[in-house]
């Protein structure tokens, strides 16, 4: 009876912690060595969404709609409010909206955007304009570069409960860092409120991924580079123990990753992989 209790504890244990598992394999044989197997369209309700590029529903304001040959919305009264005296007004933030293109870095080519459909919650690559998500950002008017930046989306089937666009810890990560001689990498998923600043390390929040796959994922969101002179985007995820690291873009399939090390991640899984770069095109 002591051989088969101790026998059934350490079961119990090895289940729950994982105490005496092998090291991990990744085993790609069934999906032609693509990380993420693409979900069989025979299998489930294909997605569809309704593209929102050139007609974002939100309230305009009063130059919008003079943009757009609108009449002016009547001013509003306020009442039993007490009014103040004229404050010198500050420089305004502007919301600057657009698309995130997708760019071959070998040749410079486009090859699609940033879609508002996802897989399992993550953000794939759409060749055509019309299903790319709509992307939002906050800057002063004169900024031509800004780094640590949140970006927002709005209209892809997500939803709204994770509108910001972040980084998420990929599937089978080993930890939350990416670097030289690692296969790490991440996915581009929605984040939900409050995100994480800029410059934090890795947190384990609520995300698109986890939501659909129920699989626990560190995130960060605060980590856009963008220069609106050139367009051209970048991102800076945070290591946990290093700071910041070298992130690469890459796609394999549909899916865009983010990544320290992109042969690394070729070595691991056998599928083509395109090293690409990112534009904010607004």
């Amino acid at each position: 009876m002591r051989l088969l209790y101790l026998i059934s504890l350490f079961s119990f244990i090895h289940f729950v912690y994982g105490a005496t598992l092998p090291e991990q394999v990744n085993d790609t044989s069934g999906c032609n060595g693509l990380e993420h197997c693409p979900v069989d369209a025979n299998a489930v309700p294909s997605k569809t969404v309704v593209s929102t590029f050139g007609s974002k529903k939100a309230k305009l304001t009063n130059a919008q709609r003079l943009m757009c040959g609108l009449p002016l919305e009547a001013p509003r009264r306020a009442t039993g409010v007490e009014r103040r005296a004229p404050e010198p007004s500050s420089t305004p933030i502007i919301t600057r909206s657009g698309v995130l293109q997708v760019r071959n870095s070998n040749n410079n080519e486009v090859i699609g955007y940033l879609s508002a459909i996802t897989e399992e919650g993550i953000y794939t690559l759409d060749s055509a304009l019309m299903n790319a998500a709509i992307i939002e950002t906050s800057a002063l008017p004169s900024t031509t570069q800004a780094s640590g930046l949140r970006l927002t989306i709005s209209g892809s089937d997500i939803g709204p409960n994770s509108p910001i666009l972040g980084l998420v810890q990929g599937r089978d990560n080993v930890d939350t860092d990416i670097r030289v001689g690692s296969y790490n990498y991440l996915y581009f998923g929605g984040v939900a409120l409050p995100g994480t600043a800029a410059g934090s390390l890795p947190t384990i929040s609520d995300n698109s991924y986890t939501n659909s796959t129920l699989i626990s994922r560190a995130v960060e969101t605060d980590v856009w580079d963008i220069n609106f002179a050139t367009e051209e985007t970048s991102a800076t995820w945070i290591n946990s123990m290093f700071g910041g690291a070298t992130t690469y873009f890459f796609v394999q399939g549909d899916i865009l990753y983010a990544g320290g090390d992109v042969p690394a991640f070729s070595n691991e899984y056998g599928a083509p992989v395109t090293p690409v770069t990112l534009r904010f095109i607004s």
